[in-house]
């Protein structure tokens, strides 16, 4: 309870999560060369009264597979 003995507001929960992650690849028609990128989002939905907050956020990052490839083979003992 507040000072004014009513009772102190809760902070609204939201009514909406979600995260999602992809993978995707293109190939350079000229080179051949594949790309991957890792792609992470995440949505949330708040009303606050008659009010609508809405967060997002996200983030992609380029991942290189034959570096990955190198670097296992590193590990393993394999790597040139």
């Amino acid at each position: 309870m507040n000072a004014d003995h009513t009772p102190a507001a809760r902070p609204a929960a939201p009514f909406h999560r979600s995260v999602r992650t992809t993978i995707s690849e293109n190939v350079d028609a000229t080179t051949g060369q594949r790309t991957q990128v890792l792609a992470t989002s995440e949505l949330t939905l708040v009303m606050h009264g008659p009010n609508l907050e809405i967060k997002y956020r996200g983030s992609a990052m380029r991942l290189d597979p034959e570096r990955a490839r190198a670097d296992r083979l590193a590990r393993r003992g394999l790597g040139s």
